[in-house]
């Protein structure tokens, strides 16, 4: 039998899904993931522990596939649904420079004010 994982990378969390080709709901994982204001208006995420989160919640989902009957093996296609608006900065290599960048982080202001004077907000 056809199946899809659906991987959901959230701000709070990371979730699995292993769904049949009619959209059945098989099986699920969830982990919490931590977002963390070291400052006023800093808004951060460890990106080791999301990555973390990412595996284990795919793992956890194709195993209880697995014990419900359905064969892990049969896994036809990956959908992912991540935060658009978080940054991480990467070197050369694409390994991660510090923490990921929330979209609700507020550091950079006075970059936003200065490109707006310049080139106008539209």
């Amino acid at each position: 039998m056809t199946l899809y994982l659906g991987l959901d990378l959230g701000t709070t969390g990371c979730k699995a899904g292993v769904f049949t080709v009619d959209g059945r709901l098989i099986a699920t994982a969830y982990r919490e993931c931590s977002v963390k204001c070291p400052a006023s208006g800093l808004v951060e995420q460890d990106v080791e522990e999301v990555w973390s989160a990412a595996r284990s919640v795919v793992c956890e989902a194709t195993a209880a596939a697995a014990v419900a009957g359905f064969d892990a093996g049969e896994m036809k296609a990956l959908s992912v649904s991540v935060q658009g608006d978080a940054v991480i900065p990467v070197d050369a290599e694409g390994n991660p420079l510090g923490p990921a960048i929330l979209g609700m982080d507020r550091r950079n202001l006075a970059e936003v004010e200065e490109l707006a004077a310049a080139v106008g907000r539209e």
